[in-house]
């Protein structure tokens, strides 16, 4: 019996001692731990009533700065609060793959179902990412990627460094005001003799015509595989208006001594400045002018005197 007596004592010793142990052990590893910090930050959502994306004011918990970024992204992911008029930015279906923070900037790899997002989605959910992750401090830019490849702008061309700048929110905090406009753009096939038809969105200040951001696309020339362009590209927009439905293109000299061609191809450089126009709602016509006059002998071919109504030279959409 006092065999088992002591046998007891002892495992209640050791017992005593483990459990002594582990308490301290307790005590100096949450001692010593990272405490989590409180951290009231903007999350950016979509406001339907000024159709742009707003701040609301979220509270996280985090213990180091690396675990912020996935703390800001799980509140963008999540959404809005219950209680809030604001709606979700994050389209259907795509999952942030990586995120990466570094001293001043982070990198987000988006899966490919961002790609086939509606072009206002994707706009109002690279402003959110951009603006909620800025918020976050000395944090002041955002690369992006769709599935490992650099997100591409309106353009087609890739965007890097993404500031509050670059992006649009609304016209409080928005330097200059920014809208979005689908146009379709008349370029030409490989051999010149019928027209391809690009849809693209633009960027557009509200404060200047939209006729003016849409030539300037034309001059530019198009981002689709297979389409030409129509205007030589040293030709500059010197001004633009319309008035009663008659859209008045003064455009440097460069149009008409840059010009190549015969009077095909001039018929289809004209045309389609004048067919791109006419597919706004408020122009009828196109009166084009250069520096300010208006030709009666273009190329030797065409009497430029008289506003222009759209011509069918052959169409094809883009693909």
């Amino acid at each position: 019996m006092d065999k088992n007596k002591n046998k007891f004592r002892i495992i209640g010793i050791i017992l005593t001692v483990v459990i002594v142990v582990s308490a301290v052990g307790i005590y100096f590893f949450t001692r010593n731990a990272p405490k989590p910090v409180g951290l009231s930050t903007d999350i950016y959502f979509y406001d339907a009533a000024t159709n742009m994306i707003k701040p609301e004011q979220h509270n996280i918990m985090f213990t180091e700065r690396k675990d912020l970024l996935g703390k800001v992204l799980g509140e963008i992911i999540l959404g809005p609060k219950p209680s809030s008029n604001l709606s979700p930015v994050m389209p259907k279906d795509v999952k942030i793959l990586t995120a990466n923070l570094n001293d001043d900037s982070v990198q987000i790899n988006l899966s490919s179902d961002f790609n086939n997002a509606k072009v206002r989605e994707k706009l109002f959910f690279i402003s959110s990412l951009v603006w909620s992750i800025t918020d976050i401090d000395s944090v002041s830019k955002v690369n992006i990627l769709v599935d490992g490849a650099p997100l591409k702008g309106i353009d087609g061309k890739p965007l890097a460094d993404l500031t509050r700048q670059d992006v649009v929110i609304n016209p409080l905090v928005s330097p200059e005001p920014v809208n979005y406009q689908i146009v379709r753009l008349y370029f030409l096939n490989a051999d010149f003799t019928q027209f391809k038809v690009e849809e693209r969105t633009i960027q557009v200040n509200p404060n200047q015509p939209v006729e003016k951001f849409i030539v300037e696309k034309l001059i530019e020339g198009p981002t689709e595989k297979d389409f030409y362009s129509t205007i030589p590209s040293e030709t500059k927009v010197r001004d633009i208006k319309t008035i009663e439905e008659v859209c008045y293109v003064d455009l440097s000299n460069e149009f008409v001594s840059k010009q190549q061609g015969g009077a095909d191809q001039a018929a289809m450089s004209i045309y389609s400045i004048v067919n791109t126009l006419t597919e706004l709602r408020d122009v009828k016509k196109v009166q084009i002018l250069i520096e300010g006059e208006k030709p009666t002998d273009f190329k030797g071919h065409f009497d430029l005197s008289k506003p222009l109504e759209r011509k069918d030279l052959g169409e094809n959409k883009q693909n």
